[in-house]
């Protein structure tokens, strides 16, 4: 009987250690997007410039994105465990934001304003606003 019992618990044990979802990808997901939005809001306040506005805001999807390619299971590429459309998706996404990125940040050199930004990134309120929107 207290073989049984004792089995039972260690299954138990094992059940409750198990994780069934592993948040980590999404917490540095999350993160990254933060990191950069708040930097491109720095950049802003700072400088008074709003160049780097698509660069960044756009930008910030290819640096999340890589994390699943590069960061997991500690590998230079993805894991194994890591299925094969989330790598796919993953890297759909990169290419996408380093592509537009590329072209607004172009656009942005060439044009060197955006009548639809330029009253509400000309008072630290409306910096402050669209970069929270941005990270939202």
């Amino acid at each position: 009987g207290g073989g049984i019992q004792t089995t039972m618990k260690a299954s138990h044990a094992d059940i409750m250690t198990t994780s069934f979802f592993n948040n980590t990808p999404f917490l540095q997901y999350n993160a990254a997007i933060g990191i950069v939005n708040i930097l491109g809001m720095l950049l802003s306040l700072l400088t008074g410039k709003q160049i780097h506005l698509d660069l960044l805001g756009t930008g910030a999807f290819a640096l999340a994105s890589s994390f699943v390619l590069f960061n997991a299971g500690g590998g230079l590429l993805a894991s194994a465990e890591v299925p094969l459309r989330i790598q796919a998706s993953s890297a759909a996404v990169i290419l996408w934001s380093v592509k537009l990125a590329s072209f607004l940040f172009y656009r942005a050199c060439v044009v060197k304003s955006d009548a639809r930004l330029d009253s509400m990134l000309s008072t630290t309120s409306g910096i402050v606003t669209f970069w929270i929107f941005s990270l939202l």
